[in-house]
């Protein structure tokens, strides 16, 4: 084998998905979708073939393909393969996706297969089918139609004291962890590996998480089950909480959690931040890494790109739903950059008002930080590009 391919790393785990025709290739804990042609590259060089080798193989595996040994050497070392192959590459590459920062590991799931194992019956087909549209429906019900959720939201605000404060955030910050033992559950049921369940930060938002990055090699009817877990188990938790509610009488703190519970997992289904709503559209439309290839989706079709930009993409399957899902984008985007600015504008007038009234108050110290907040957030979005600026792939 030349010296030029024994530096290459052949670590790797490749995985072909025959119902989907998906090539995947794992290297530490990342997956990679490649192409048909870039896998067979990967399988004759994981069996140590040499290069010239790799060429007949490829060549007589693709009839119109007539690569030469300069051609194999040019895609061993594109930038896709870079971070599966290349040592150097590797090593600055992050082995999990550090979208969510200042990471807190609270639980290995290994620790609780027994239970894992008692609520993955919930995920038995027949029963999953049934009680993922019930709780949907019966959710709608109570929180829309049923004015009397509402109307005990409204006197548990205003008869609140620091008590239920306490009592009503620590109910909701379990929910919240609920909804992460849903996705390993889900994950146990499909016979794959979770990751830990921990804490962490999402722009500037406190977010529980669950490491999942060994779904990728599940069909995507799995993948679509354990991204729906958590909201699957916050939509049984609502339906407990309903039954609580009509136990007690219309309990206030419980309305409280119902309208919180409901409001969470429906912001869990926006699709333009990486929540669940997110990885759910990503493998309904079977399209990995939607937000990074969606960027680039406009410019192309606009021919706004030079050739090269636009030849490498072409072939990566650029529809109409990535167009779709780019203009919707840009438009959540623009539309909360318009409340941010609007609120910044009118915060800092406020409080411009009250320094010259003397009126400077624990609540101006509250609105300093919602604008320092809203300052980290629009820089934060900036510099990772979320919305219309250029992304390298």
């Amino acid at each position: 084998m030349p010296e030029l391919l024994k530096e290459l790393n052949t670590d790797y785990i490749l995985q072909f998905i025959e119902k989907e025709n998906r090539y995947l290739v794992s290297s530490g804990k990342i997956f990679f979708v490649v192409d048909r042609l870039s896998y067979s590259i990967l399988y004759h060089l994981k069996l140590k073939y040499s290069v010239s080798e790799i060429a007949n193989c490829v060549n007589s595996l693709f009839s119109n393909s007539n690569i030469s040994e300069e051609g194999i050497i040019r895609i061993l070392h594109s930038k896709e393969l870079a971070k599966i192959i290349d040592p150097a590459t590797i090593a600055q590459r992050h082995e999990v996706d550090n979208y969510i920062k200042f990471k807190i590991n609270i639980l290995n799931p290994g620790r609780i297969n027994y239970f894992l194992k008692l609520l993955s019956v919930l995920f038995l087909n027949r029963l999953y089918y049934l009680l993922l549209p019930a709780s949907c429906i019966i959710t709608f019900l109570v929180t829309v139609v049923n004015a009397s959720i509402r109307q005990g939201l409204n006197s548990f605000l205003d008869l609140m004291d620091t008590r239920d404060f306490i009592l009503v955030t620590i109910a909701y910050l379990i929910i919240l962890f609920l909804h992460e033992v849903g996705h390993a559950t889900a994950a146990y049921k499909t016979k794959i590996t979770s990751g830990s369940i921990g804490f962490g930060f999402y722009f500037i938002f406190p977010v529980f998480y669950t490491e999942l990055t060994a779904v990728w090699g599940l069909p995507r009817s799995n993948r679509i089950k354990v991204n729906m877990g958590g909201i699957y188990f916050q939509l049984l938790i609502n339906l407990v909480l309903i039954i609580g509610w009509y136990i007690l009488n219309g309990s206030a703190a419980i309305s409280a959690l119902i309208i919180l519970n409901t409001l969470s997992l429906l912001a869990s289904l926006n699709p333009f931040f990486r929540y669940d709503g997110y990885w759910i559209l990503s493998d309904f439309l079977n399209i990995p890494n939607l937000k990074k290839r969606s960027t680039i989706t406009l410019p192309v079709i606009l021919k706004w790109k030079r050739e090269k930009i636009r030849r490498n993409y072409s072939a990566r399957g650029l529809n109409n739903p990535l167009l779709i899902y780019r203009i919707l984008n840009f438009t959540f985007w623009l539309w909360v950059y318009y409340h941010l600015v609007n609120y910044f504008i009118t915060t800092v007038r406020e409080l411009s008002q009250e320094m010259s009234n003397n009126e400077f108050h624990l609540s101006s110290m509250a609105k300093i930080v919602s604008l320092i907040l809203v300052i980290a957030l629009f820089l934060n979005s900036l510099l990772k590009n979320q919305t219309w600026t250029k992304r390298n792939t």
